[in-house]
């Protein structure tokens, strides 16, 4: 048997060993005897191959699911920043109110301590008359803390003989209820 008939003869044992291998039977190669060490070799390559490949598939599921979680910490990281933007709008609009809250006991301790006269509504009146007049401000600007103070919204409404309260504040000093 040439070089070229013995090669042939051994790729054509791979593929029956190869069978053989793939039947489950690797385990069971011998070590003396029926296999030359070549045939060994390409049994033990092929199940290295083997071995690879399904290495690859797994590495590609990784990959899959690497994939997937960097997505949904994309996502996640997305839902924290809208959080933070929420919790900061939160906390502005909170202290807008505390801003509010304070101003409303601030009047309420002028109204409670006295800080206030009453006017007598006339026929005629609008608040900024009453606010113009000599006796309460002298300045139709100052209307709006009559308003405020008596819980009214529409300043055109009044009617003759309403009492009304006319807090006293520091010129130039507006407070809301």
């Amino acid at each position: 048997m040439n070089k070229r008939q013995r090669v042939a003869w051994c790729i054509g044992g791979m593929s029956i060993v190869l069978l053989w291998v793939a039947w489950g039977g690797a385990e069971e190669i011998p070590r003396n005897g029926g296999l030359g060490a070549l045939e060994r070799r390409a049994v033990l390559a092929q199940a290295l191959v083997q071995q690879v490949e399904t290495l690859k598939a797994q590495i590609e599921e990784l990959r899959g699911e690497m994939d997937a979680l960097n997505t949904k910490i994309g996502t996640l990281q997305d839902d924290i920043r809208r959080g933070e933007e929420e919790r900061a709008a939160l906390q502005k609009s909170l202290k807008e109110r505390d801003e509010q809250i304070a101003a409303q006991k601030e009047m309420l301790a002028v109204l409670r301590n006295g800080s206030f006269e009453y006017y007598e509504v006339r026929e005629g009146d609008t608040l900024q008359t009453i606010a113009a007049n000599p006796i309460v401000y002298g300045d139709a600007s100052r209307s709006a803390l009559i308003g405020q103070a008596n819980d009214l919204s529409n300043t055109n409404e009044l009617s003759a003989g309403t009492i009304l309260i006319i807090p006293r504040y520091p010129e130039g000093v507006l407070h809301d209820l």
